[in-house]
């Protein structure tokens, strides 16, 4: 396996070339404005028919700030109607630059609210700590990376009803003594539909939840071929912690012969003035390799279920994404012409209140020295194809981006691994952003990061206090 196949991209093409390619699609004064939603035009009558539906909000973006959902449907933009704009319209209206925007969005708890999203703009030559997150990820793909989990639902809808005036829900069987596991599942529907909005009231419900499963042997079976097999497991999204688990599950398109048992989840949503109707549905298939408690099952995969609703955009086999987005933040924001270079702090920001100043100049962090981007550039990749041995061969993943053989760290090598960000010849000054790890600064006493800083001359050790920032998310790709 060649380096090439691991990063295709340079350091420099993600500092240079992503950078200006997002501020060209942002915006055409020189600078890249975020505005933290990705949409979807929707096309079906179920939900935001002819207008944006918003399909994932950034953590801590303007999005979130306006109070933006997932889920809302834009009805209007600066006081245009969305059904009289074309989506090349929208997208015109997102592109002022730093100017706000004026939207009415609608969801189950509210309609046509107002909402101001302004975004955030700054030079596509000056780079935050979140965009050298990400150009310096494989110090730790744990926490920055974004990847697909593919889940076996089998999702169906019908067609031609809006569930847009929807707004209360109830549980099948209200009446009757239910089980422990019956009440968990009805538990964790409930969290997920309160979550967008709905409410739930028995006496008058618009919609109707039932809920069905099963746990069985797998009637085909092959325990010689099981025993040959070299994986019997898989990767879901814990939707709790926005975080990866290992699961005991065949992947989508496996050999269903090695799995011993199956698992069958459904759930069914009807129209609760006419219990004939079948308003929505989803239904998960599951090939276990070992027993699962269906309380378990249900928290791992009802949310992801209920992702489709009420927009539905996979019929089968949804690929969610989870975006790991996380570092250590004290707020500089550096010329990415010389890294070394302060454009900005943030004011009130750790950085700020060590004393570091616009106009700086960063020498070293954490005994780590700067260097020219070239410099940074060459050493990071030979880092990366010097450390690959210690990388797990279990985890590996493409990632969003179309990287192949993405690998987290081998848990037993966090020692090696941080013997290797230490060496000077591998200028891993910019792992300070993951700092939070231990095979990044190892076992440290203090959580204070040394900056030695250039300022009007004299260079100064100073102690910043970093924060943790963290932007992570789960979104139907």
């Amino acid at each position: 396996m060649t380096l090439r196949h691991l990063i295709p991209t340079t350091l420099l093409m993600l500092l240079f070339g992503w950078v200006s390619a997002t501020a060209q699609t942002r915006n055409q004064q020189g600078q890249k404005c975020e505005i933290g939603f990705e949409y979807q035009m929707s096309y079906n009558e179920n939900w935001g028919a002819n207008r944006p539906v918003l399909l994932s909000i950034a953590p801590n973006s303007p999005a979130t700030r306006a109070g933006l959902n997932v889920g809302d449907i834009v009805e209007s933009i600066n006081g245009k109607a969305l059904r009289d704009l074309s989506e090349q319209d929208f997208i015109a209206a997102l592109q002022g630059g730093s100017t706000p925007i004026e939207m009415e969005v609608s969801n189950f708890a509210y309609k046509k609210s107002k909402r101001t999203l302004t975004p955030e703009c700054q030079e596509r030559t000056i780079l935050n700590e979140r965009t050298l997150a990400k150009a310096f990820s494989f110090y730790s793909l744990e926490d920055e990376s974004e990847r697909y989990i593919v889940y076996p639902f089998d999702t169906g809808r019908e067609g031609k009803t809006s569930f847009e005036t929807f707004g209360n829900f109830a549980f099948a069987d209200e009446n009757k003594q239910l089980s422990g596991t019956d009440i968990a599942l009805n538990e964790v529907i409930r969290k997920q539909l309160e979550a967008k909005g709905m409410r739930y009231n028995a006496s008058d419900p618009d919609i109707i939840i039932d809920s069905y499963y099963t746990l069985a042997r797998n009637p085909y079976f092959d325990a010689k071929k099981a025993e040959e097999a070299s994986r019997l497991w898989d990767i879901r999204i814990d939707p709790d912690q926005k975080s990866l688990v290992q699961v005991p599950f065949l992947a989508v398109g496996a050999d269903k012969q090695l799995a011993g048992y199956v698992l069958t989840l459904g759930i069914r949503i009807f129209n609760g003035r006419n219990l004939s109707i079948l308003l929505w549905s989803s239904e998960s298939v599951e090939h276990l390799t070992e027993e699962f408690a269906i309380e378990e099952y249900a928290r791992l995969s009802i949310p992801m279920m209920l992702g489709q609703f009420p927009f539905v955009r996979y019929d089968q086999n949804p690929k969610w994404r989870i975006a790991s987005h996380r570092h250590t933040y004290t707020g500089l924001y550096l010329r990415a012409s010389d890294l070394g270079d302060v454009a900005y702090v943030t004011p009130g920001s750790p950085a700020d209140k060590a004393g570091i100043r616009p106009g700086d100049v960063i020498v070293a962090i954490n005994d780590k020295p700067m260097a020219t981007v070239e410099q940074l550039n060459k050493a990071y990749r030979l880092f990366i194809e010097n450390s690959i041995h210690y990388r797990d061969e279990s985890s590996m993943f493409t990632d969003r981006d179309g990287v192949k053989y993405c690998r987290y760290w081998n848990t037993d090598s966090y020692k090696d691994i941080a013997k290797q960000i230490k060496k000077e010849k591998n200028l891993a000054i910019f792992s300070y952003l993951f700092g939070f790890r231990p095979y990044i600064l190892g076992e440290r006493e203090t959580p204070y990061y040394l900056f030695d800083v250039l300022s009007q001359g004299v260079t100064q050790r100073l102690n910043v206090l970093p924060e943790m920032h963290d932007y992570s998310y789960i979104t139907l790709e």
